[in-house]
Parts: structure tokens; C-alpha cells; sequence
């Protein structure tokens, strides 16, 4: 509860708790019309991509060749650095011909 021990955090709930408390009474007084079916359906699946924006819908064969792909990149990174690895070394190392 330390949360509250800051006057500006204690502030911030007060607001939005009243926010909240206002929404309440505007519900039950019925200033807020009363919702159908049809409509309560609509504004749940906007809440719910509200609630994961960050979320993409993607099939499991999408996945895999997700990975495939990034898979055969850090391979093929790997080979990149194996193969700088012996040019540098064939430069570094003396020539043994005359």
C-alpha cells in the first residue's frame, strides 16, 4: 500500500476513482442507454484488442516458418563469421612460399 503514501499517487486514485463513480451513477440513473446483445458483443471485442494491441493473430504454420527462416539466418550469420575467421587467420599467419 506505499502506493498511497505518495500525496500525487493518493491524488491520481481520488480522481480516477471518482471517474469511476460518476460512470456508475450515469448507469444507474439510465443516462447511459441500455446495451443489446447485438452492441454488447461489439464494444467486448473492441476491450479485448484494446486489452492485446500487442498481440498479432498467427497460425502455427506462420510460426514455424517464422523460425525456419530465422534459424537458417543465424546459420548462415555463423558461417559468415567462420569464414571471416579464416581469411583472417590466412592473412595473419606468415606465408610459408618462397
Amino acid at each position: 500500500m506505499a502506493y498511497f503514501d505518495s500525496p500525487k499517487n493518493r491524488a491520481l486514485w481520488n480522481k480516477e476513482l471518482a471517474s469511476l463513480r460518476k460512470m456508475k451513477e450515469d448507469r444507474q440513473s439510465g443516462k447511459v442507454p441500455a446495451v443489446t446483445a447485438e452492441a454488447s458483443e461489439k464494444p467486448d471485442m473492441s476491450m479485448r484488442n484494446l486489452r492485446n494491441m500487442h498481440r498479432v493473430r498467427t497460425s502455427y504454420k506462420e510460426l514455424l516458418a517464422e523460425e525456419t527462416s530465422e534459424i537458417k539466418a543465424r546459420r548462415s550469420a555463423g558461417m559468415t563469421k567462420a569464414v571471416e575467421k579464416n581469411v583472417q587467420k590466412t592473412k595473419s599467419a606468415p606465408s610459408m612460399s618462397l
